[in-house]
């Protein structure tokens, strides 16, 4: 991998008499933080001994790494772009989780049809913060997301393309979304490293809107909400609205053949492979079955 930037600065972990050499401490004297600043352009891959196992690229304005805390920080605007084999774990080159994990039709691992590869690009405004250590990332305004399989190395998926969402393949908005990793896979893990990551869990904040096509008949989900969470190990994601005016608001077909059935209630749970949805919160619920040829509701504008 490789980093470029305007300006570096490395704080090491203790300070250093230059010219004597000596130091209060009696450990070694290594970089604690490194601060990149001045247009940060990140280019990483990944590999084992069968072959190359991902390909990593990150750009923002600044970026801060502390080795020792595992603390990381950066401004945007940014983008992260990752394509991953589809069975790999690991991290992404900022120390944050990488946001692999199944395709939207709750497979995951192992080959497929699109070669074994999935594709990410994540489209933040303001900034990101987590910690590499504890296995979690935090983007901030504005952000945008895309994933799903690609053919090669070298393929992309555009954001919010204007044929819609590629096939198996979902897309994101919201105004912040945190990534880590499942709390239980933390404790198994303990105090080891290098560890595969484990599931993953995803929260999405404010201005939430969810645009998925799911199978090769076409089938899709939309949803709107204030706040939305995910669980891979759960296989499920949760809709909230804002206790207020704002509801959760959930479209679903099965093939592209159907129109799409919409549900509303405060808080809404969809278990992604079974296909289910329950409402947890029923104040102001509506639902409507599957249509008929004499009223066909649409979906949502994108």
């Amino acid at each position: 991998g490789w980093l470029n930037c305007a300006q570096m600065t490395a704080t090491l972990s203790q300070p250093i008499d230059l010219r004597t050499g000596a130091h209060a401490g009696g450990a070694a004297v290594e970089v604690a933080q490194v601060e990149c600043g001045g247009g940060v352009t990140i280019d990483y891959r990944g590999s084992d001994d069968a072959g190359q196992t991902s390909h990593e690229r990150a750009r923002m304005n600044t970026l801060a790494i502390n080795r020792l805390s595992g603390a990381i920080s950066g401004r945007g605007p940014g983008s992260v772009r990752s394509v991953r084999l589809a069975d790999a774990g690991g991290m992404s080159p900022l120390g944050g989780p990488s946001l692999g994990g199944p395709s939207p039709s709750g497979k995951s691992g192992g080959s497929s049809s699109k070669g074994g590869l999935r594709f990410l690009r994540l489209d933040f405004r303001d900034g990101l913060a987590g910690n590499f250590l504890e296995r979690r990332a935090q983007f901030s305004g504005s952000v945008q997301v895309v994933y799903g399989p690609v053919l090669a190395w070298d393929h992309q998926l555009p954001l919010h393309s204007p044929e819609g969402v590629p096939p198996d393949s979902v897309e994101l908005r919201s105004e912040e979304l945190r990534i880590h990793e499942d709390p239980a896979a933390s404790v198994r893990r303990g105090s080891a490293t290098g560890a595969p990551l484990g599931p993953i869990e995803l929260v999405a904040l404010r201005g939430v809107r969810i645009d998925s096509a799911i199978g090769a008949e076409g089938g899709g989900v939309i949803a709107e909400a204030a706040r939305a969470s995910y669980s891979q190990s759960a296989d499920r994601f949760i809709l909230e609205g804002d206790g207020g005016q704002q509801l959760a608001k959930l479209w679903l077909r099965q093939t592209a053949q159907q129109e799409y059935t919409p549900v509303t209630a405060q808080r809404l749970t969809h278990y992604i492979t079974l296909g289910r949805t329950t409402l947890d919160d029923i104040g102001g619920a509506t639902y409507q079955p599957p249509p008929t040829s004499a009223n066909r509701p649409s979906a949502p504008p994108r």
